[in-house]
């Protein structure tokens, strides 16, 4: 996978110009302030029209209340137009679209469905792995968090729901969100090879797809649990 996530103009006056997403918000609209300004389209929003956000580790497109809407064509998919405040996650070679003209490529982020799945369990081992270290205070705060997604996750209507709580919980304890109560974790590396996944697990769209999901995040997150009692010396 690419290292650098961007998007690529398509069409337009700006026609291959790329614009890194390399900000936990990048901004879509009319106006020159905007991380990705489309003066030249009249059917964008001045104000925001559109967000990408990195949560987790994987990138996020949402429509912020545009007149004229914003659409994703995922790859091998027709184009949808995005419902109001809800993310919807970027995969490798989808295409955007921003009022009626402004077009891009997404490129540099996760590649399929299954390996933004593999991301986030890579992120989540990383977790898990810095938990001994915190202090008894980060510990139990830590716990408490956990346990609480666990119930939400399980609730999850759809697969990019699922994603997304897992990854902004993720985002929250490491402080990639800048809250005050997280504790700070170095961005993990870049994964040479990703955690496996279940041979059995079914493939995007079939039946079973989001129970098996289900049942690999809150398997992985317990492991940081166990990590967090080894810790604090709970049984």
């Amino acid at each position: 996978m690419p290292t650098t996530a961007r998007l690529i103009a398509e069409g337009g006056p700006e026609d291959g110009r790329e614009y890194p997403l390399d900000r936990r918000v990048v901004t879509l609209g009319r106006q020159v302030t905007h991380t990705v300004p489309v003066v030249w389209d009249a059917s964008v929003s001045r104000k925001d029209h559109a967000q990408i956000f990195c949560s987790g580790g994987l990138y996020w497109l949402e429509d912020m209340g545009s007149r004229n809407g914003t659409f994703l064509a995922l790859p091998g998919a027709d184009e949808q137009r995005l419902p109001r405040d809800k993310p919807v996650l970027l995969l490798d070679g989808a295409r955007l679209r921003a009022g009626s003209g402004a077009r891009f490529l997404v490129a540099g982020v996760a590649a399929s469905q299954n390996q933004a799945v593999q991301l986030l369990l890579h992120t989540i081992d990383e977790l898990r792995l810095g938990v001994p270290h915190l202090p008894a205070d980060a510990l139990g705060l830590w716990q408490k968090r956990l346990r609480a997604l666990e119930p939400r996750l399980l609730e999850a209507k759809d697969e990019d729901e699922l994603l997304r709580l897992a990854a902004d919980e993720i985002a929250a304890v490491s402080g990639e969100q800048g809250q005050q109560d997280a504790w700070v974790l170095p961005p993990a590396p870049a994964p040479n090879v990703l955690p496996p996944l279940p041979t059995d697990l079914p493939d995007p769209g079939e039946p079973g797809r989001l129970t098996g999901l289900q049942s690999i995040l809150v398997a992985s997150l317990r492991a940081c649990i166990g990590k967090a009692q080894e810790g604090t010396g709970d049984e």
